[in-house]
């Protein structure tokens, strides 16, 4: 046996096996987490993207990247929490096609409503937290509202082509702003955080989310980046929603193709 044998010899004596197993799985599985962002960038053409509304935009990161790869989007970046807004006017400054609205998405418009602002501005919610140390270390405000409805029909915007929504639990509260949209199928797709663990006070789960949407024609596409917890398992994750008439376009578009991925698995005989 040549080099190539001695090598063979070395990798595979005796008890090495479940360490092989464990870099084998990794470079399996990483590749098979796909992006939730590019998914939107195949069902929606970017052509066909005139108008994305971000709630919940906290650092804006989000925001940057429909603006690079929705070139002919305008984009409206929903926030509630003033310890944010400065820095997003002036990572902003300079983009014609953005648009900040300082306000609480919320199924009523015009309101002032409670705003749990946690030290953690991305945590921050209409929701009250669970956890007493949570509210302890809130700084309790009170924030105007603006439903999604009222911010379309104020400016004119017949149809929303992607709706992002990361609103720490209060994701129900911002689809009800939502509805008239909704109703229509004028809202094209929905990417919302998706809590499998309850956090605040009412907070949505991902079940109670896909059976809001049903009703009105949308499906729970994919999931993507899902946090875990080793003693919880999986916490929340983001989740696209299809409106109809994009889960029929995307069927056709790709023959409702299906596909089957298993992962192979190295076993240890001697363990």
């Amino acid at each position: 046996m040549g080099p190539s044998g001695s090598r063979l010899r070395r990798v595979f004596r005796p008890g090495s096996l479940h360490r092989i197993q464990a870099r084998y799985q990794s470079r399996i599985v990483r590749p098979l987490r796909r992006d939730g962002l590019d998914d939107l960038a195949h069902i929606l053409p970017a052509a066909s993207v005139r108008a994305v509304i971000d709630v919940g935009v906290h650092l804006g990161n989000a925001s940057a990247d429909y603006l690079r790869v929705f070139p002919s989007a305008r984009v409206i970046g929903v926030e509630a929490d003033a310890r944010s807004t400065p820095q997003l006017r002036s990572r902003f400054a300079a983009e014609p096609r953005y648009e900040l609205v300082e306000a609480a998405a919320a199924a009523v418009d015009g309101e002032r409503r409670t705003f749990y602002a946690l030290p953690d501005s991305g945590t921050s919610s209409l929701q009250t937290p669970l956890e007493d140390q949570a509210r302890t270390h809130a700084d309790v405000v009170e924030v105007p509202t603006v439903s999604i409805d009222a911010l379309c029909a104020q400016r004119g915007i017949e149809t929303v082509d992607l709706l992002k929504v990361d609103v720490e639990g209060a994701e129900i509260e911002v689809l009800r702003g939502a509805e008239g949209l909704l109703r229509s199928s004028a809202i094209r797709a929905v990417y919302a955080e998706a809590r499998f663990i309850r956090e605040t006070e009412g907070g949505v789960l991902v079940h109670e989310l896909a059976a809001f949407l049903a009703p009105f024609g949308y499906r729970l596409h994919n999931l993507y980046d899902q946090v875990e917890s080793a003693a919880r398992g999986t916490i929340y994750a983001n989740a696209v929603f299809l409106g109809p008439a994009e889960e029929a376009a995307l069927v056709e578009r790709t023959n409702d193709r299906v596909f089957v991925q298993r992962l192979a698995r190295v076993v240890d005989p001697g363990r």
